[in-house]
């Protein structure tokens, strides 16, 4: 049987609980996660909003990460 996808949202990435949950579900090969360079600006900039002393840095890495961690979840030439 097939695996379901999901399409990881700003709002799924955004609190690290929610985010580390469905990381670890993904990772335990529950469901094959999904997200764009767009999603992962939108809840790098909305946390540097609500929080202006978090380094931009850190997320970026943290981003890196989730991308090793992740693999193949990265969804490119989407837009046409």
């Amino acid at each position: 049987m097939r695996q379901p996808t999901a399409l990881l949202d700003a709002n799924i990435l955004y609190s690290a609980q929610i985010r580390d949950l469905f990381l670890q579900l993904a990772k335990a090969s529950l469901f094959l996660a999904r997200w764009t360079d767009s999603i992962q600006d939108e809840w790098i900039a909305a946390r540097l909003r609500k929080n202006p002393q978090l380094d931009r840095e850190s997320l970026e890495i943290l981003r890196r990460l989730m991308e090793t961690e992740t693999l193949h979840a990265r969804v490119t030439d989407y837009e046409k």
